[in-house]
């Protein structure tokens, strides 16, 4: 894919749709810079919203997006989920222009053990304040290793703070194949009844002269309370 960076781009990651609107992180590779473009889904059509990128000077893979109190937020996880970087746009209800609001080593901003996760949420998960990042890993070789992290954010004071409120192990088994259920893409969705759904894709589709398959897609119904404390 060629953007307005002029050159080829490539690796998009996980992503988080909210009213239609996503943002892509696209690199050349692990040790690249990135540029975040947005989307919005149309009828037929996805359209670029801005050709202006937001530049991130090292790779950016995964992103967590949503709007909060009037402002949008993105969370992105560099290679691995070494480094996290919160942006904030800088007026209500626009998409032109963010604030860098925290950045740096995943483990060291929020003082405890994490992992490589792969994908992504922002978002409240009840009827209260509360903002919960949720982030999922698995593992190529074994199949019972699966996570969902829940990070509790607190946006509200000066500096922002991410504190891991609940580890949950995910032990159910894929088939024909050794990747275990969130080794790849994963999506998290909220219906207006505040269940959850997770669709976890483990399998690289296929290309053939037609169109693009996927083996199987897994989807698992969870309720709120068994993420929040």
């Amino acid at each position: 894919m060629k953007e307005n960076a002029d050159r080829e781009l490539s690796h998009p990651s996980a992503i988080q749709i909210h009213n239609k609107i996503f943002p892509v992180a696209f690199s050349k590779s692990k040790k690249d810079s990135s540029f975040i473009y947005f989307y919005k889904i149309e009828e037929s059509t996805i359209d670029k919203i801005d050709p202006s990128p937001l530049v991130h000077n090292s790779h950016i893979g995964a992103l967590a997006f949503n709007k909060i109190d009037g402002y949008y937020y993105i969370v992105g996880l560099g290679w691995d989920a070494k480094q996290l970087v919160v942006w904030k746009s800088k007026e209500k209800d626009s998409l032109s222009n963010f604030d860098k609001i925290l950045e740096g080593d995943f483990g060291e901003l929020v003082n405890d053990n994490t992992r490589n996760y792969n994908s992504a949420w922002l978002g409240q998960l009840d009827d209260s304040n509360e903002i919960y990042l949720l982030t999922t890993v698995g593992s190529f070789v074994n199949k019972k290793l699966n996570y969902l992290d829940v990070w509790k954010i607190d946006f509200i004071q000066k500096n922002v703070t991410i504190k891991l409120s609940k580890s949950i192990p995910f032990p159910i088994k894929t088939v024909h194949t050794n990747r275990s259920l969130f080794y790849e893409g994963v999506s998290i969705r909220k219906d207006a009844n505040n269940k959850m759904k997770i669709i976890a894709a483990p399998y690289d589709y296929k290309v053939n002269r037609k169109d693009r398959k996927m083996k199987y897609l897994y989807e698992i119904d969870f309720d709120i309370k068994n993420f929040v404390e």
